[in-house]
């Protein structure tokens, strides 16, 4: 099947979604270099903001539910390996 071509406004709306899409992923990965608690817990707070702003504009619902469980898991398995 092949692909439909986009419109302008769909194409503007791509590729935010895309530029959104990866530097939250860049954010949540970097959870795991937290130096310390109080580091792990700013950088949490700040991927949160960010899943704020793209909530509803760039991810659903059901997306920004999904990403705040992938924040929370990974932000609970740091707080375990920095308590060690």
């Amino acid at each position: 099947m092949p692909l439909i071509k986009p419109d302008a406004t769909e194409l503007e709306y791509l590729k935010a979604r895309i530029v959104g899409l990866a530097a939250l992923h860049r954010e949540i990965a970097a959870l795991s270099q937290a130096a310390d608690l109080p580091a792990l817990l700013r950088m949490g707070e700040l991927v949160d903001s960010h899943l704020r702003e793209l909530h509803p504009a760039v991810i659903n619902e059901y997306e920004m539910v999904a990403f705040r469980g992938q924040v929370r898991e990974m932000t609970h398995n740091c707080r375990r390996v920095l308590a060690h």
